[in-house]
């Protein structure tokens, strides 16, 4: 890398199992803590009076959680997402379910049906049965 970029892979099971983190003398180790969602008000307060980058973060949340028309557009947004992600899972089930079709009237065996398209193997016997 450069003096501009720094890249971080962060394992966020591992930091949440840690026992004893250090927020005085490691920044993300701050910032991990005040993303948790069931950050307690005492680590919230200390890490605030660690880091003045998350006093303003928090200040921004605090602002916009007490916006109506603020909270209603990220509500949106949300469910838009949810919406998305399962149409899109929707579309890939349909996918692998013609795929196996397409192998089960070419002759292909159920067990590499079941491997190749990671449907069930119940899902694939009972397509294989309505053939």
């Amino acid at each position: 890398m450069n003096s501009y970029l720094e890249i971080h892979f962060l394992e966020l099971p591992k930091f949440r199992n840690k026992k004893n983190k250090d927020y005085r003398e490691n920044d993300i180790a701050r910032w991990l803590a005040f993303l948790e969602k069931d950050i307690s008000e005492t680590t919230l307060k200390k890490l605030i009076s660690l880091d003045a980058a998350i006093e303003k973060a928090e200040q921004r949340i605090e602002y916009l959680s007490s916006d109506d028309e603020a909270m209603r557009i990220y509500y949106e947004r949300e469910r838009s997402f949810h919406e998305r992600a399962n149409m899109i899972s929707s579309a890939e089930e349909r996918k692998s379910i013609e795929n196996a079709i397409n192998f089960l009237k070419l002759g292909v065996d159920i067990d590499t049906v079941t491997k190749g398209t990671g449907l069930t193997k119940e899902k694939v016997v009972e397509l294989y049965n309505k053939l």
